[in-house]
């Protein structure tokens, strides 16, 4: 076990509202695409937001028309709390919340009508695992939506700052594997779990910041953490970690930098809406 506690003093406090600063609206933007090209959301529809995050899929469809019960479960119950209050605020009476692991679904069999699994699958242990419990919780005729990341400009900002500051061969824990990064992966997944029809596709969200140096450092913050945890040459190097990958996303074709020190990043994501 890790008993490392140290955290530079750089480094803000790992929240959901740092996570909202870092990904913007581009998931929801991708969402909406994903929506677009699924069965419509109706009354009677019972829907789960898997692995919710930060709520970002119940907000999209909370926008449109309102369906039976929306289940948005996630294994960190900070988010779930986050989400509940958003539900609060907003009057979403059919928003249901709950901490649960996306690889032991406690729901019962043929239950939802939409599961939806926004850029989780990448990171979890066993991806298999939680496809499973996606296809044994879904009704039959039911939809699955699943988003993951195709490579990212930011992805190799994150590495180069890890390279600099620590020398080859740091493996970063929040690091996505090549293979994890592509739509054949995310396929493969659904059809070895069951799914009878899969369709995959990608579509470029586009996150933008006001502050590229900030929206760095919150990233890094979030990634940039070694298995063993931080140490004082972290603390020590921050800030020149920060400046490569600003550096580095500045120098990306698909980063649009401004003069005022904002930026817009286009990020692909794979698409895959798949039929029980």
């Amino acid at each position: 076990m890790n008993t490392n506690t140290f955290v530079p003093k750089q480094c803000p406090p790992r929240s959901p509202l740092i996570l909202d600063a870092i990904q913007g609206d581009v998931t929801k933007q991708i969402a909406t695409y994903a929506f677009s090209l699924a069965p419509p959301i109706i009354p009677t529809s019972i829907i789960h937001d898997n692995a919710c995050g930060t709520g970002a899929i119940t907000e999209v469809i909370s926008s449109g028309p309102h369906p039976s019960k929306l289940h948005a479960t996630d294994l960190n119950p900070a988010f779930t709390r986050l989400v509940a209050g958003k539900a609060q605020q907003n009057g979403w009476t059919w928003v249901e919340t709950a901490p649960m692991d996306c690889l032991d679904l406690t729901f019962p069999e043929n239950y939802f009508t939409h599961s939806i699994t926004s850029f989780c699958l990448q990171v979890v242990p066993d991806a298999g695992r939680a496809v499973e419990q996606i296809y044994r919780s879904v009704k039959k005729g039911g939809t699955a939506i699943i988003t993951t990341w195709s490579p990212v400009p930011h992805a190799d900002a994150v590495e180069n700052a890890n390279a600099l500051t620590r020398g080859n061969g740091t493996v970063l824990p929040m690091g996505l594997p090549p293979e994890r990064q592509t739509t054949e992966w995310v396929e493969g997944l659904l059809k070895g779990a069951g799914f009878a029809s899969v369709q995959v596709s990608q579509h470029a969200g586009y996150c933008k910041t006001d502050d590229l140096k900030a929206w760095c450092a919150n990233l890094w913050s979030f990634v940039g953490v070694q298995a063993r945890g931080w140490t004082q040459k972290d603390e020590d190097t921050w800030d020149q970690a920060v400046a490569e990958m600003v550096r580095h996303l500045k120098s990306n074709p698909d980063v649009e930098s401004g003069e005022d020190g904002g930026a817009v990043i286009k990020m692909v994501a794979n698409v895959a809406v798949a039929t029980k």
